[in-house]
């Protein structure tokens, strides 16, 4: 009899897993250890709850994070059932060697009342919540793409939706601010530890979501148009995206539609939905030539086709200008003298001409820097990806270095002692505003077609040649390249605040190129769509379509009801669901932007 053979691959790759468990058990056990204790504050999850018994009993962190885990696992297997999984068990086990073993180790090598990153836990307490959170986050992130989980208030939530329905994330966001407001009965905490903790808790939230979701951001597009073979031809052949055509009824018109459906990267979105314009709206045409009455030809004026288009570029260009001084003002005026460099080629820029001046006395402006390093990149992309950058990306570039000139060394001449420009006296304050005005700017630039180069150029290289998605690329490259100011002479604590930067500037553009437009999509599920698609119709005031689809399951022919509709109106429509279907599956998607009838018109896009 044969023995079954062993499939070597799987075994590796199984090992592999768990050992990246391991890994990130270690790493995430460090941060809480290593930053967010010594800050004196709580966080939410089964590790708040551990540090809330630690500094009540003074046991050791790792006991304790085992016995609550080990209650928490008991509890729920007696009342929801032992289904856990063999690598949320394998998981709490890792957490609690983990702080057993570097509690005693981290004390032993921090001097009494320091921490391990020569951060002062009273000046520099919301720098240690913020590194701990990012420590955190990376080291849980990388236990849940192993398929791991250290179970904690996950557990809570599955038995009280046992009994009560209501939602996992609900009961989790409960649980976790309760944790966190009992630091307020706790020893020495006070109202700060309060908001340190929830800190914590959204900084390690953001950090688990970008390394989960990073690399795979991206923009889902449907587009309404009777002319649906032409916008799908258009946008191919203008985005190089797929482009999806789905059938779908119009309830209020009672006529079949199609609807394109187009998934980009983020980077994409405007020219996916400016391209259709582009591309479909008909051009001006001139008037035929009248004959007057001598017999000649009288010739329509010329400014009558040029005049609006002109007036629309020269409106484009100032609004570009006008977002890159906000940019680089920011850069300049802020962030510059807070000795902070964030990613991205205006951060390269920074560190360039730091360490210029510090290590070789050479004194090279940031904003010769940048054009230095655009120049570079954009000749590197031309040659290797192709000469498709378009004007204004160049002139973005061009305009921005300009203003860095111009702006640094009067700044310089101005600076007051403690280098803030402002006059705010604050250094996390300083370099928000500047992050918020960089964001701004780039937001205003990016509204009018424009670019500013940088990583997005090394993107595109490794793109082409490695397949590697644009997103994970520009992430990794600031994530390297605030990492490298550790080697010119910036602290852990500049570090951590580039990253803030970083973060604000990112959550700026997107919320300013959002604006108003911010919208929720709904789908809704069920056997009785037909009443309500009418009752959202008529009670919600707002446009149904129906999606034609298969049940993956049940191989059934069903209809999803779609609709979209601005934030504040969400519930209303979700109130009318469980009124018609109570039973119904309805998910609920943020929308960056809506265009059209009954929102904003499409040819205000610019």
């Amino acid at each position: 009899m044969k023995r079954p053979r062993v499939n070597r691959q799987a075994v590796v790759g199984t090992v592999l897993e768990y050992v990246w468990m391991i890994f990130g058990m270690f790493i995430y056990s460090f941060g809480w250890l290593a930053c967010i204790m010594p800050a004196n504050t709580l966080g939410g999850g089964a590790a708040g709850l551990s540090l809330l018994f630690y500094h009540i009993t003074g046991l050791p962190i790792g006991m304790l994070t085992l016995i609550v885990n080990g209650v928490l696992l008991l509890i729920g297997g007696t009342i929801v059932g032992w289904n856990f999984g063999m690598k949320t068990i394998f998981c709490i086990a890792m957490l609690s060697v983990t702080m057993s073993v570097l509690q005693p180790l981290l004390a032993a090598v921090t001097p009494a009342g320091q921490t391990l990153f020569a951060l002062d836990p009273v000046s520099d307490r919301i720098l240690l919540v913020i590194l701990g959170g990012i420590i955190a986050g990376i080291g849980i992130a990388i236990c849940f793409r192993q398929g791991g989980s250290t179970g904690g208030t996950d557990i809570i939530a599955m038995i009280v939706n046992k009994y009560k329905t209501i939602s996992y994330g609900r009961i989790v966001m409960t649980v976790d601010s309760m944790i966190i407001l009992s630091s307020l009965f706790v020893g020495d905490m006070g109202v700060d530890s309060v908001i340190y903790g929830f800190v914590v808790t959204a900084v390690l939230g953001y950090t688990v979501d970008v390394i989960q979701a990073g690399n795979q951001q991206s923009s889902q597009i449907f587009v309404f148009t009777r002319r649906y073979e032409a916008m799908a031809d258009q946008i191919i052949a203008t985005t190089r995206h797929s482009a999806t055509i789905l059938d779908a009824t119009g309830w209020y018109s009672k006529e079949d539609i199609k609807v394109v459906v187009v998934v980009c990267r983020h980077g994409r979105l405007r020219q996916g939905l400016r391209s259709p314009q582009q591309g479909l709206t008909t051009a001006p045409q001139p008037k035929p030539p009248t004959v007057r009455r001598d017999g000649r030809q009288s010739i329509a004026p010329m400014r009558n086709i040029a005049f609006p288009n002109l007036l629309k570029t020269l409106r484009e260009y100032v609004l570009m200008t006008a977002g890159l001084l906000i940019y680089s003002f920011g850069w300049i005026a802020c962030i510059k003298p807070m000795e902070v460099a964030a990613g991205g080629g205006t951060g390269l820029a920074m560190i360039v001409s730091h360490t210029a001046a510090e290590m070789w006395g050479v004194d090279i402006r940031i904003g010769t820097v940048f054009l230095t390093i655009n120049a570079f990149l954009l000749l590197l992309s031309g040659l290797t990806v192709g000469w498709n950058f378009g004007f204004k990306t160049l002139f973005c570039i061009v305009v921005a270095s300009g203003f860095m000139a111009l702006m640094e060394p009067y700044f310089m001449v101005h600076y007051p002692p403690s280098g803030d420009v402002l006059g705010l006296d604050d250094k996390l304050l300083t370099i928000i505003l500047g992050a918020l005005l960089a964001g701004a700017g780039m937001a205003v630039c990016f509204t009018a077609g424009g670019a500013t180069g940088g990583t997005d150029i090394v993107a595109k290289i490794f793109h082409k040649y490695w397949g590697v998605a644009y997103g994970k690329v520009i992430i990794y490259t600031d994530i390297l390249i605030i990492g490298s100011t550790l080697l010119v002479g910036y602290g852990l604590s500049d570090v951590v605040y580039g990253y803030i930067v970083t973060v604000v500037v990112g959550t700026s553009v997107d919320l300013l190129m959002a604006g108003s437009q911010q919208s929720n999509q709904i789908f809704i599920v069920t056997a009785d769509y037909d009443r309500m698609a009418e009752a959202i119709l008529h009670e919600a005031d707002r446009g149904v379509t129906l999606i034609d689809a298969t049940g993956g399951y049940s191989r059934h022919e069903i209809r999803i009801v779609m609709v979209v509709c601005y934030k504040r109106d969400a519930g209303h429509v979700l109130r009318i669901a469980r009124d018609v279907d109570p039973k119904a599956f309805v998910t609920i998607a943020s929308v960056s932007g809506t265009y059209g009838e009954g929102f904003r018109k499409l040819t205000q896009l610019r």
